[in-house]
């Protein structure tokens, strides 16, 4: 337990009073092993409980700061070691942060961060998840990490027998690794000596359809000038130029073969499709089936908001400092440690070294919790 101060006890208390009311435990909650944080995200694993009040009453007695379960489901949670628990299967998690490594990044809170990895999520649920794997909205549980990323959640039970190589393989779809051009456009032998070049056509799915859609909107915009720089000589140029209605319509069955000598704009726009496309996700919390993650609906204890959970149509138009905020109707003082600027629920913040500022509560959490300021 960290040294007692006045900050300590004002972030206890808040805490606390949040749990009495607005505790959610995960389903299953006797098979899931759990880990919880003061100073860090887990100080300490290996606890079960046989009900919703044994985790009440432990949560309003500890009062930690981050509370984390299980993918897994256990036949004994709380054993040691690992192999003693009993695994008898895992929910499907994928985890997204934002890259944090850019020249506009904001220490206090960074809109670009929250703006970029939700349009992520989005892409990852829409284009992969309800798209290319088949799920509905519906098996999907959406929530705010309670910082500055997204989990989602899959919790059918077919999903569950999911071995690490299938979990695998699915990351590797998502990512695009190891997708090359050969795989997609392949030359065909129609005779001695003579091929064909069959690709993607507009019945395709998958990455064929996404580099399928990529190439028709190159060549349905596509200039002389633009096939010129992409290898085409100037006649051959022209000749696509004038023919791109008739060339799409062939492309449309899979014929790419009018389009020679293009290998490099497929490659270009191959990468350019992965670049637009592919999702970024924490392969470790995918693949690792003894990973513990946030518990929905939970406080973060580096920012006092709420991992909350979301339904997609939600998701969409989310702002963490107005729809993930625990401490409403109160105001706390505070004196600002260090010289910071950024934008919060709608107000902008230049707050001086040693400033005492009245600001809201939630405000105020996030930086006692940050260590930015202390209570007056």
């Amino acid at each position: 337990m960290p040294e007692h101060t006045k900050e300590i006890e004002v972030i206890r208390q808040h805490f606390r009073e949040y749990y009495s009311h607005n505790l959610k435990s995960p389903s299953s909650l006797h098979m899931r092993e759990f880990g919880f944080g003061f100073e860090k995200k887990i100080d300490f694993r290996h606890k079960s409980f046989s009900s919703d009040l044994e985790l009440k009453n432990f949560i309003e007695r500890e009062v930690q700061m981050f509370m984390s379960y299980s993918a897994a489901y256990y036949r004994y949670p709380a054993a040691q070691p690992m192999q003693k628990k009993e695994y008898l299967g895992a929910d499907l998690i994928f985890d997204l942060d934002p890259d944090v490594n850019h020249a506009n990044h904001n220490k206090i809170y960074c809109s670009y961060c929250l703006e970029t990895i939700k349009a992520d999520t989005l892409r990852l649920i829409e284009e992969f998840l309800l798209k290319d794997f088949g799920f509905s909205e519906a098996d999907l549980i959406i929530n705010f990490s309670g910082q500055k990323g997204y989990h989602i959640h899959l919790e059918d039970k077919k999903l569950r027998e999911l071995s690490q190589e299938a979990r695998k393989q699915m990351l590797n779809y998502i990512t695009a690794t190891d997708l090359d051009l050969e795989s997609i456009l392949v030359k065909q032998q129609i005779g001695y000596g003579r091929f064909v070049l069959k690709g993607p056509s507009k019945d395709s799915s998958g990455w064929a359809k996404k580099l399928y859609n990529n190439a028709t909107d190159f060549i349905r915009n596509a200039k002389v000038e633009d096939l010129r720089y992409f290898g085409l000589r100037k006649m051959d140029a022209q000749d696509v130029f004038e023919r791109k209605e008739f060339i799409m319509k062939k492309m449309e069955s899979g014929y790419w073969d009018l389009l020679k000598g293009l290998d490099k704009l497929w490659e270009n726009l191959l990468k350019n499709s992965i670049s637009l496309k592919s999702v970024n996700v924490d392969r470790n919390v995918t693949f690792d089936l003894a990973r513990l993650i946030r518990l929905p609906d939970s406080l973060h204890g580096d920012t006092g908001y709420v991992a909350k959970t979301l339904k997609l149509s939600e998701l969409r138009t989310f702002e963490p400092t107005k729809d993930a905020i625990a401490f409403k109707g109160k105001n706390m003082k505070i004196r600002n440690t260090d010289a910071v600027e950024f934008d919060f629920g709608g107000s902008h913040y230049n707050l001086k070294a040693d400033e005492e500022i009245d600001v809201p509560d939630s405000l105020g959490m996030l930086l006692l919790l940050k260590k930015h300021a202390t209570i007056v």
